[in-house]
């Protein structure tokens, strides 16, 4: 969660929710408690009044790249179109590689005239 800078092109993430006491994990796969997901989001939305929002998801490639699956794709194009998720430029941001551990963040960025197109973003972090 976090917020648009100035610049369009400066996105600030000012907190980061977890998966959920009834998330799912395996090794190529993973299922998030969204009950849990919807009530932290939205407390931390109304707390903020409105200034910190919701910006995509995250996730890790244990010993992989820092490409989008198939799947990865289809999630950015599902919040995109989730009008209750007022992202319409969603993050996806994947922790990967065996050593060091990378973070890479893609933005699923709107097109003039049509469609979109995937973007390498950069994110400012903050500990709050």
């Amino acid at each position: 969660m976090g917020y648009t800078g100035d610049n369009e092109d400066t996105i600030v993430v000012t907190h980061i929710i977890g998966p959920g006491p009834a998330a799912t994990h395996r090794r190529a796969m993973f299922a998030p408690d969204l009950q849990y997901q919807e009530r932290a989001i939205s407390r931390r939305y109304r707390e903020s009044r409105r200034r910190i929002t919701y910006l995509g998801d995250w996730h890790s490639h244990p010993g992989g790249s820092d490409r989008l699956s198939n799947a990865d794709r289809k999630t950015l194009r599902r919040i995109r179109d989730h009008a209750d998720a007022r992202a319409p430029e969603p993050l996806m941001a994947i922790m990967h590689g065996p050593d060091p551990i990378t973070l890479t963040v893609w933005r699923l960025q709107r097109r003039r005239g049509y469609g979109s197109r995937l973007r390498r973003a950069n994110v400012n972090v903050f500990d709050s």
